[in-house]
């Protein structure tokens, strides 16, 4: 699905994965888990930015903002030592920042390897919104963003 693909139907209600909508953008859940457990969402620019420095600095300082408070919340949530964060857009250049929760527990030599190199990315979890755990874990992602907007 392309960044455009995804921004509409978070616009139309129709992702389910959608944790919240931010100032800049919306934040969701990835379908696929590569860590083995919820730990991987993207934020996605709603205007379709074609990248960070297509941006005023007022816009630069708000995406900076959401994406911290994405990461705060995985953090938070899901017990995580910290939060990895991945601006791309090579294949798609639309703005969108790839963030992971990151684990003291994961495998030697992978928890200090960057998201992309340490894991599998086509053998991940695959995540189901209907799913109870899920739903737990949406819901206080998206309580722990609204609190802090």
């Amino acid at each position: 699905m392309t960044v455009r693909e995804r921004v509409e139907r978070c616009r139309a209600g129709l992702e389910p994965l959608c944790v919240a909508r931010l100032k800049s953008g919306w934040f969701c859940l990835n379908e696929t888990q590569p860590l083995g457990r919820t730990a991987y969402g993207v934020l996605y620019h709603d205007a379709l930015a074609r990248g960070l420095n297509a941006l005023d600095r007022n816009g630069q300082a708000q995406w900076g903002i959401d994406t911290a408070l994405c990461g705060e919340a995985l953090i938070a949530v899901l017990g995580a030592a910290r939060a990895n964060y991945e601006t791309w857009g090579n294949v798609d250049p639309s703005l969108h920042t790839h963030i992971t929760a990151r684990f003291l527990d994961e495998k030697p030599g992978l928890g200090s390897a960057p998201p992309r190199q340490a894991y599998d990315w086509t053998k991940g979890m695959s995540l189901d919104s209907n799913d109870q755990e899920t739903g737990r874990i949406l819901t206080a992602l998206r309580e722990h963003i609204e609190s802090r907007c």
